[in-house]
């Protein structure tokens, strides 16, 4: 069990309140102050910032609050394993990989009857709900924070640029300048897909307002739908194309990008190895049924 300084820790950083942190805990104001204090004397970093209005956490504290809630779910998932045997493991993906990478592979461990459950949402909220323990393990394409999840490669995507089959642009090599006088169909923030387009515009001194316009969609069905019915471009995984035989990747000669996608564990999780076995589950799946080999 975590120690009693660490419980009232957390409940300081949700209720952002040493007063009402109190009332919960049933503990007298002072002896929360007390408890906090003893917390940032043992690790030598101030946790709690108390200047101006409320209580919020420092740099230090945000990063042992991160830690502490792995511990807690590692904790909570013992106990489920102490009395009800180990429960399916839950992976989370993004919507590129959902749709477009894992039904093949899934598709052999559902056969077999050893799936897990399977949430779908951007890298931004697959990770915060490993953090806060409702995910075990995610397929992920955007960034993360390697100090605080464990990450293989699972497979290697091109990212490309897309339109519709009969753009003006498609079918000749093109320079990315030619795509900005285009209106760019772009996923929401927290998207992975997003993070490596504007990481990629970055690196070439660009951004999203280098486009004629752009709009937001939440959806690939929804952006393949508005490409096809217009002069937009997107970028995206090439994987999420197949089957589109009305839109076509578009051969911009400054642009070529092949991206890691990721299977990330928080770091010190107790479900690490059955994890694992999950990975290396969804590669045996894959290549029996013929599909491209996991990246080493």
């Amino acid at each position: 069990m975590l120690d009693a300084k660490i419980l009232t820790f957390l409940e300081v950083a949700r209720l952002g309140s040493y007063t009402r942190a109190a009332e919960c805990l049933h503990l007298t104001q002072p002896a929360v102050t007390q408890q906090i204090h003893r917390l940032e004397e043992h690790f030598g970093r101030r946790l709690v910032d108390t200047r101006g209005r409320g209580v919020r956490l420092t740099r230090a504290g945000e990063e042992l609050k991160k830690h502490v809630q792995i511990e807690l779910v590692n904790e909570r998932r013992l106990k489920q394993r102490m009395t009800a045997g180990a429960p399916p493991l839950r992976l989370g993906a993004t919507l590129s990989i959902a749709d477009y990478y894992l039904p093949k592979p899934l598709a052999g461990l559902l056969a077999s009857g050893g799936a897990p459950q399977v949430c779908v949402g951007n890298t931004q909220t697959l990770t915060q709900r490993m953090l806060e323990g409702e995910l075990d393990c995610a397929l992920v394409e955007g960034p993360f924070d390697r100090a605080l999840f464990e990450a293989q490669v699972w497979r290697a995507a091109r990212f490309v640029a897309a339109a519709r089959a009969e753009h003006p642009l498609a079918g000749k090599p093109c320079a990315m300048n030619s795509l900005c006088a285009c209106p760019l169909l772009v996923r929401e923030r927290g998207s992975g897909t997003r993070a490596v387009l504007e990481s990629a515009l970055f690196a070439r001194g660009m951004d999203l307002s280098a486009f004629a316009r752009t709009m937001e969609l939440g959806s690939f069905g929804l952006i393949k739908a508005a490409l096809a019915a217009t002069d937009a471009v997107t970028f995206l995984y090439e994987g999420v194309l197949v089957d589109d035989a009305g839109l076509a990747v578009l051969d911009v000669t400054d642009f070529a990008l092949e991206r890691p996608l990721y299977f990330l564990t928080p770091l010190g999780s107790s479900e690490r190895e059955r994890c694992l076995a999950l990975l290396e589950a969804l590669a045996s799946s894959a290549s029996a049924q013929g599909g491209e080999t996991p990246a080493k």
